[in-house]
């Protein structure tokens, strides 16, 4: 679970230098703040830039050897990163970005949880059960979210039916229309109501298992629409896999079911003949 979540969360921080450096796209954090026009253009730029860098530098320290004050600041930049996607004028359903990306912020306090160091912090099987619990949780609210929009753009449209459309075209060579783009939007919005309600109600391993496949699907298609244009979003969406990954080797390797103990027949003792 511990190396697992490690490769998760330096993945979303190379995901966040990426989308920066290489990429060039304005960092949410940065620009939230830099909103009301206190800073210029320059220095906005330049404090996305280090910011970047610094994520570099997080992602490398959890690979090696997770320090919890990198997690501590890992967690509040994308705890952060979420409140400012709200603030989105350009999109409509911005609301929901807190939703869709809460597995970003909770994989690096989940390994916070069973990895703190210093000082060296054995991890209990409390711990253990309160990071599975939240990841779980902040897993099944993920999905629940994508399936809402999917099922709203399939009816009006929207930046996820266009992207259904790169995939056919990018992936496959295959020219779709905005119709069937929507209608396959309506699909993956009932697949993806299906595995939030699952994960919430059933304890077989085999569920989550399923919903890690399903998330790298969904995390996977920004790489195959956009190829070197994508890939940072698939970094970025790393815990859309890794979070149910990590309930998928607490269930199967933590928790062992026992087979049914059948109760015995209970017969009353045998009347003595003296007796009435």
């Amino acid at each position: 679970m511990q190396g697992t979540l490690r490769v998760v969360v330096g993945m979303y921080c190379f995901g966040v230098a990426a989308a920066r450096l290489h990429q060039l796209r304005p960092d949410r954090v940065v620009e939230f703040l830099g909103r009301p026009g206190n800073l210029p253009e320059g220095q906005v730029n330049q404090f996305g830039d280090l910011l970047a860098y610094g994520m570099i530098l997080c992602g490398v320290l959890t690979l090696l050897r997770p320090i919890s004050l990198v997690l501590i600041a890992i967690v509040v930049y994308a705890a952060a990163a979420s409140v400012a996607g709200m603030f989105d004028d350009q999109n409509a359903r911005a609301h929901w970005t807190p939703a869709l990306e809460a597995t970003r912020w909770m994989a690096p306090l989940a390994l916070l949880l069973i990895d703190f160091w210093p000082p060296r912090v054995r991890p209990t099987l409390v711990l253990c059960l309160s990071a599975v619990g939240l990841l779980r949780m902040t897993t099944a609210a993920m999905f629940l979210a994508q399936g809402i929009i999917c099922i709203d753009q399939c009816q009006h449209g929207g930046a996820w039916a266009d992207l259904v459309q790169s995939v056919a075209l990018n992936g496959f060579q295959r020219t779709i229309d905005a119709d069937v783009s929507q209608r396959c939007l309506g699909i993956v919005g009932g697949v993806n109501f299906a595995v939030a309600a699952c994960l919430m109600t059933s304890r077989n391993p085999v569920v989550p298992l399923l919903a890690t496949i399903w998330g790298g699907l969904m995390a996977f298609s920004y790489t195959l629409a956009g190829a070197r244009a994508g890939y940072d979003q698939t970094l970025l969406r790393a815990s859309e896999w890794g979070a149910p990954l990590i309930v998928t080797i607490f269930q199967s390797l933590s928790v062992k079911d026992h087979k049914p103990d059948y109760v015995p027949e209970i017969t009353s003792p045998p009347k003595s003949p003296g007796k009435k």
